[in-house]
């Protein structure tokens, strides 16, 4: 085998155009760990934002690069040819990430590819998924039957978080700003609706039990937190503008409400793997569904394949 590899890399936070495809040594796998042959990866707006210096305790220089499948070729012997996903942990952040030819893992911080899926689409549902699944579980408890509001229900996360609701059979109500998905018989759209009241309707009078926001935005959180019925439970996973929110502290306590911050960078790869185990099942019936790969680009455009990420296209991945 080979004794480099190569990789897209960072000598300097500030621009994705500080981005290249550098040839390195290929990292030495440990003997606790797997060597695995990158398949694809996929490139999250997390990554851009590493890149781009939001993440001070990054350190260059640097492979990103979050989220991966592939294929084992070094280890023990049971899970040679495996073909695996992961995502999680300091990857891309301390550590050197997925946006390369190869990478190593602890076995138990991969899982299984599900079976129905390509390595393009296995390679897309790690971090979305992951945040959707801690969002709902870990952090908010979600109980079945129980009303999920989802903010921001078209991007990766809120996607994610519909299809993981119904998957726990709860209810999801999506959020949208205009054009309301036609597949979605319960939604909300800020351009013509009253948040609270159109809450309210969908749930008859009670509100919701579960706010996902994956948004970020202090307008959108004012108006949403009224929809939240006593005792409910808001989840916040990022910040948009102003780093301030306010709430009115007597509705807050008269009503009980639980307000959680959740951050995916505190769970280790080995958390995520069991979390991606526990939502393989869900993939290979077709009750979740991988996102849509919207392009797929060789290592060597990296600067492309992020600035299309930093635009809002669909899923892109990487491809060595």
């Amino acid at each position: 085998m080979a004794t480099l590899m190569r990789a897209v890399r960072f000598h300097k936070i500030g621009d994705v155009n500080n981005l290249a495809v550098d040839l390195i040594p290929l990292p030495k796998r440990q003997p606790n760990e797997l060597l695995i042959k990158i398949d694809a990866s996929a490139v999250n707006p997390s990554d851009y934002k590493n890149v781009e210096g939001l993440f001070p305790f990054t350190t260059t220089p640097r492979v990103p690069g979050r989220d991966y499948c592939g294929t084992v070729v070094e280890g023990p012997p049971e899970w040679m040819g495996k073909v695996v996903v992961g995502t999680g942990g300091k990857n891309g952040f301390i550590e050197d990430g997925s946006h390369a030819e190869y990478i190593t893992a602890q076995s138990d911080a991969v899982s299984l590819k599900p079976t129905n899926l390509s390595v393009a689409e296995a390679a897309s549902i790690g971090i979305g998924f992951l945040t959707a699944y801690v969002a709902l579980v870990n952090s908010a408890n979600v109980q079945e039957g129980e009303n999920i509001l989802v903010l921001g229900s078209r991007g990766a996360v809120g996607q994610a978080a519909i299809q993981i609701t119904r998957f726990m059979k709860a209810r999801p109500i999506g959020l949208v700003s205009k054009n309301p998905p036609k597949d979605q018989a319960d939604v909300v759209d800020t351009s013509v609706d009253d948040v609270k009241q159109k809450v309210l309707a969908l749930t008859n009078g009670v509100g919701a039990d579960v706010i996902i926001d994956t948004v970020g935005n202090q307008e959108l959180f004012e108006k949403a937190i009224g929809a939240l019925r006593v005792r409910g439970r808001y989840v916040t996973m990022s910040v948009q503008g102003n780093l301030t929110r306010t709430i009115n502290a007597l509705d807050f306590y008269r009503r009980e409400l639980r307000l959680i911050g959740l951050n995916t960078l505190n769970y280790s790869k080995q958390e995520a793997a069991a979390i991606l185990d526990v939502l393989r099942p869900g993939f290979e019936s077709g009750i979740l569904m991988a996102p849509s790969i919207g392009m797929e680009y060789p290592l060597e455009s990296c600067v492309d394949a992020y600035n299309a990420v930093k635009r809002g296209s669909s899923k892109i991945v990487l491809v060595p």
